[in-house]
């Protein structure tokens, strides 16, 4: 764990929020993935015809990219 003021303000911070206001940011972190997910085929699926393998790599390199930094962060 990083002990650096800057967290440790942070996470007080966090601690300190209603109940609610938590609890919305939990839903958010899972949710929030899933409405990424959901975005992230929608655009793969609308530049599968257009523009040759430039946007259909961008829009599968978006998530890979998610995904590693995700699993980077989880360590």
């Amino acid at each position: 764990m990083d002990g650096s003021g800057l967290y440790l303000d942070i996470t007080g911070f966090a601690r300190s929020t209603p109940g609610w206001v938590q609890s919305a940011f939990e839903a958010w972190t899972v949710y929030g993935l899933l409405l990424f997910g959901v975005l992230v085929t929608a655009v793969w699926w609308h530049s599968r015809g257009r523009g040759g393998p430039r946007p259909v790599a961008l829009a599968v390199l978006a998530p890979l990219a998610t995904a590693v930094a995700y699993a980077g962060s989880r360590r």
